[in-house]
């Protein structure tokens, strides 16, 4: 027999010792509180029937002692009120009922041959007797109060149906989960058993077991979930520490690739200002020339001087603009005036060159920043379109204020630009390859503006036909603390796109 038991599943040796305790300790529940509830009640309807016997028999006692036989009748029929009195009944000495209150017709049963108050149980009720005296405290006779305990036993029977009921679905529920928790723990095993075995044979360790329980089994289960855990942990920490290696070699490299560019292109544009420099004073330094001839050389010098200024100048821009530096003072700014400032500054360099600005400025496009940079972008721009604008022909600057949004607009009639452009000219020293035996320059300007406008939270955008000119766009946020700012969301309306599309059609 031993044997054979130990033979037994693991999931049956669980569930038949707890499923007879449980069922034992149903048994003695059924059984003990249907009793237990019947005696309680019945307790308390023996003290109702005691204390109502006593009232009423206080009630006719005072009757008779008035010899008031109509106050003993109502006494009697207030019994009325009370459904659970079946009869009450005042019997003199002899025997005889003298007065009774009895609905139902009932037999009245005997008075109890001993002294004083008694109370006797049927199957049916409670029979309490009480004495009733007279004036000189001598017993004139007893009252029967007849008291159902229809109602108590109705109760003792809903409580042994419900015990009946509560006993057979515990036990089932009780059997189900013995059933359940006996299977997820076996299953956990199993499992376990199949993992291990996967996880040896094939070597992969991404597989996890599902914890079904949180006893030994489950602890085992977790353990073992824990040391894949920790292994794929692993595994992906070398990965990603090998990426990351990968990512910061491919950074360095085109940091080198950059540093090598940022010097080359450097040392291009400086050189060119300082080879021409050094061979005009050469030229003029190698025989006598005359005064008109001396200075055109200075001329020369000191615009190539002014070239050399103007990139060094730039490279310290952009320096600032790397080291977060770029934004001296952060202050209230009308963009309004300082676009029309520079409008005037420019078209003294437009006349020169023949070519019109038409301008068309909203007022009050109020900002915060630095109104030094700003006037900077503003400038670049604007000298960006005149150089690239052939002699008589025009160009035309925008700004409005569109949501929360303030859009300045400069728009060219140069060359134009190759889609494939859009993105590069921004890029430091980089210039159109079209345009570089054209124009004269450091490929610094848009670099700068794009700097300065990032700095400023806003956005600086190209859009351009070739043969047909360029929109340069910047959109920057109109002043958060102004009194008119709403919390209306910024506005989507691609104005650069549709102002393109208007150089097209021109």
């Amino acid at each position: 027999m031993r044997t054979n038991w130990e033979n037994l599943p693991i999931r049956i040796k669980l569930v038949l010792p707890m499923a007879a305790a449980m069922a034992a300790m149903l048994v003695a529940l059924y059984v003990y509180l249907p009793r237990q509830h019947q005696l309680n009640l019945t307790e308390a309807y023996t003290r109702e029937a005691t204390r109502t016997a006593e009232l009423f028999a206080a009630g006719v006692s005072y009757a008779l002692e008035q010899h008031r036989f109509e106050l003993m009748q109502r006494t009697m029929q207030s019994a009325k009120s009370n459904d659970n009195i079946l009869y009450i009944a005042v019997v003199e000495p002899t025997g005889e009922p003298l007065v009774s209150y009895n609905p139902h017709n009932l037999t009245l049963p005997g008075v109890d041959s001993g002294d004083g108050s008694c109370i006797r149980t049927t199957a049916s009720a409670l029979i309490a007797q009480e004495p009733i005296s007279g004036t000189a405290a001598e017993e004139i006779g007893h009252l029967l109060l007849g008291y159902s305990l229809r109602a108590l036993n109705r109760q003792v029977e809903e409580v042994r149906l419900v015990a009946t009921l509560i006993t057979i679905g515990s036990f089932l529920l009780g059997l189900f989960l013995i059933n359940r928790v006996s299977r997820r723990i076996t299953q956990s095993l199993r499992l376990l058993s199949q993992e291990m075995k996967a996880t040896l044979k094939t070597g992969c360790y991404t597989s996890k077991v599902p914890v079904l329980a949180h006893d030994e089994i489950g602890h085992l289960a977790g353990m073992f979930n824990e040391m894949i855990s920790e292994l794929m942990h692993r595994q992906q920490r070398m990965n990603e520490s090998q990426q990351r290696y990968r990512e910061l070699y491919e950074e360095v490299k085109k940091l080198n690739q950059l540093k090598t560019m940022f010097v080359s292109d450097a040392s291009h544009h400086l050189r060119t200002p300082l080879t021409i420099i050094r061979g005009e004073v050469e030229v003029s330094l190698g025989k006598g020339r005359s005064p008109g001839e001396y200075r055109d050389t200075l001329q020369i010098v000191e615009d190539e001087a002014k070239h050399l200024s103007k990139i060094v100048e730039n490279l310290l821009t952009l320096a600032k603009a790397d080291s977060g530096n770029l934004i001296v003072a952060e202050n209230y700014v009308d963009f309004s005036q300082v676009c029309e400032q520079q409008l005037r500054h420019a078209d003294l360099v437009a006349k020169d060159k023949r070519v019109t600005i038409e301008h068309e400025i909203a007022k009050e496009c109020l900002v915060d920043g630095d109104p030094n940079r700003l006037a900077e972008v503003v400038f670049n721009l604007l000298e960006n379109a005149i150089k690239y604008t052939p002699g008589g022909q025009g160009i035309k600057v925008h700004l409005e204020q569109v949501g929360l949004n303030i859009i300045l607009q400069v728009v060219d009639s140069g060359p134009g630009l190759p889609e494939k452009e859009f993105e590069r000219i921004f890029e430091r020293f980089y210039r159109v390859q079209h345009t570089q035996a054209q124009q004269k320059g450091s490929g610094l300007g848009l670099a700068i503006c794009k700097s300065i406008i990032d700095a400023h939270g806003g956005d600086i955008r190209v859009a351009s036909v070739v043969g047909k000119g360029s929109t340069f766009e910047i959109r920057l946020q109109r002043a958060s603390n102004h009194p008119d700012s709403t919390d209306e969301p910024i506005s989507q309306n691609n104005s650069l796109v549709t102002l393109n599309r208007n150089i097209i059609s021109e």
